[in-house]
């Protein structure tokens, strides 16, 4: 085997891991434990891949409370039915994708570097794989476990949508798998493409929107290229301020919520004079945060919410109104929603149907 060849196959083996965990996966059958169609539940099921982290998912939860709601929920039995696999134990995708990148860029410049050996330059790339990339650290195989529980727990499947941002970093390669193991028929939402989508329908007036987000988002190009590909402006975190962010990420993970919403709430200040019609909450755990924040200071939360929209929310506004109606669409059949505001039972209406204003 060549070195440029293994160089290539030693990168492409470990962006598409199959170890023997990969293996156990593919072992499992969509079907085999699948249950019955003589379901009691007659609304469909939507599912949401969670825990990563555990308090960007119990926000998102919060956001099917309150949206459903909107849409006409008066008590228990009228909300979506959520199939929520929670599983925290799944690897850091942020920082897998990172060294994803990191290995990318190491073999082109290997590749172009025509003084250093080729012994040296395979020696590089395997060990940067054997420290940074065990196999044990790929978030993959954990993603595509919690399809297939999904797939096994729901009859008649036909909608994923996720409380994570990072897991975008594997969306090719699962949409890929899916449709290579009898799951094309299942629609899993991509959060740029929703985003752009519902700005361009609901918020024509949004030009421009800044993004608080984690680094590994922004160098991936989520939210960023689907939301160009429609003609709105982003403007991201500067590097040194995309740093503060992740510090802030971590500190609220640990539990440290205030202190981490503080520093969401004034990075979002920051965005808002560089003349930006919105600022997009990038990162599941910049909502929860913020709201911590707030909490004290309850006169803030309209004018926040009037410049700021969690990404989370177009795709819990496709999952509600998928189990509810039967149809997945961002526009509420009674209310439209301005703003909602966090998982302890804030939300903001902001125009009802004419029928109901008679009434």
């Amino acid at each position: 085997m060549s070195s440029v060849i293994e160089l290539l196959s030693l990168h492409t083996n470990t962006i598409n891991y199959q170890n023997d965990f990969d293996g156990f996966i593919s072992d499992l059958k969509p079907d085999s434990h699948t249950l019955n169609n003589n379901s009691p539940f007659k609304r469909k099921t939507v599912t949401v891949l969670g825990g990563m982290g555990p308090a960007a998912t119990h926000y998102f939860y919060g956001l099917v409370v309150r949206i459903g709601q909107v849409f006409g929920a008066k008590g228990d039995q009228d909300h979506a039915n959520v199939n929520m696999i929670i599983k925290p134990e799944c690897p850091d995708r942020s920082t897998w994708l990172k060294h994803e990148l990191e290995l990318k860029e190491m073999v082109a410049q290997l590749k172009a570097d025509t003084t250093l050996p080729d012994e040296q330059k395979i020696a590089q790339v395997k060990k940067f794989v054997t420290e940074k990339m065990p196999a044990h650290m790929n978030p993959l195989p954990y993603l595509k476990h919690m399809i297939l529980e999904a797939k096994a727990s729901t009859p008649n499947l036909q909608l994923i949508g996720s409380a994570i941002n990072s897991y975008h970093g594997f969306y090719d390669r699962l949409r890929i798998w899916m449709n290579e193991s009898g799951m094309k028929h299942i629609e899993l939402l991509h959060a740029g493409e929703q985003v752009a989508a519902y700005l361009q329908q609901e918020r024509p007036d949004v030009k421009r929107v800044g993004m608080i987000a984690a680094e590994s988002t922004i160098r991936s190009g989520l939210f960023i290229d689907q939301l160009r590909a429609v003609g709105i402006e982003v403007v991201p975190l500067s590097p040194k301020d995309v740093l503060v962010a992740d510090n802030a990420v971590r500190a609220m993970k640990r539990g440290e919520e205030v202190a981490a919403g503080k520093v969401f709430y004034q990075l979002h200040k920051k965005l808002l004079k560089q003349d930006v019609d919105l600022v997009l909450n990038a990162c599941t755990e910049v909502s929860p945060a913020v709201e911590a924040y707030l909490a004290a200071k309850p006169k803030l939360r309209p004018a926040y919410w009037a410049k700021a929209m969690d990404t989370m929310e177009p795709i819990v506004r496709k999952l509600v109104s998928y189990s509810m109606t039967g149809k997945a669409t961002f526009t509420v059949a009674k209310a439209a929603v301005l703003a909602v505001i966090s998982g302890v039972g804030v939300w903001v209406a902001n125009k009802f149907a004419p029928e109901q204003n008679a009434a």
